[in-house]
């Protein structure tokens, strides 16, 4: 027993050892975390009154340059502003990466939305009472405020 004990002692310590080390590695390679902020703001009628239960839409950074720079629209996808829709479809822009309905209020949040420029759209469905678009640009740990106005379709 005494030469097992002497055999298996100094091969437990080694694996203990191996254990936490490999532990310890992959505690320094945890992923950084994402730069991201908070977009709030408030969806009000042409008299500033907040309007309850608007759809509003956070179009990706991409979408939102593309529609300032035309340019980047026709780069970005040259053969998608070539392609027809299919019979019965609608030409569709950029799908949003966030949606949200504004509270009582006509108040609305946003949060974890990641660093860059967007498109924000309050009012894009069917029956709302009016359209609204602004662009917004988030910084790291910033809340940026959009007040958004309605305005007829």
């Amino acid at each position: 027993m005494t030469g097992l004990m002497k055999w298996l002692s100094p091969v437990m310590a080694v694996a203990l050892m191996i254990g936490w080390s490999g532990a310890t590695v992959r505690a320094d390679e945890a992923p950084a975390k994402a730069a991201v902020g908070t977009i709030t703001g408030k969806v009000v009628d042409k008299d500033g009154k907040g309007v309850a239960n608007v759809t509003v839409n956070l179009l990706p950074p991409a979408a939102a340059k593309a529609k300032k720079d035309k340019k980047a629209d026709i780069t970005a996808a040259p053969k998608a502003a070539k392609e027809k829709p299919a019979k019965g479809d609608k030409k569709k822009g950029a799908d949003p990466i966030a949606t949200t309905t504004t509270g009582a209020d006509g108040s609305f949040t946003l949060n974890n939305v990641a660093v860059g420029e967007y498109s924000i759209e309050a009012g894009s469905k069917k029956g709302e009472p009016g359209f609204a678009k602004a662009s917004v640009s988030v910084k790291e740990g910033d809340t940026v405020t959009v007040p958004l106005t309605l305005v007829a379709k």
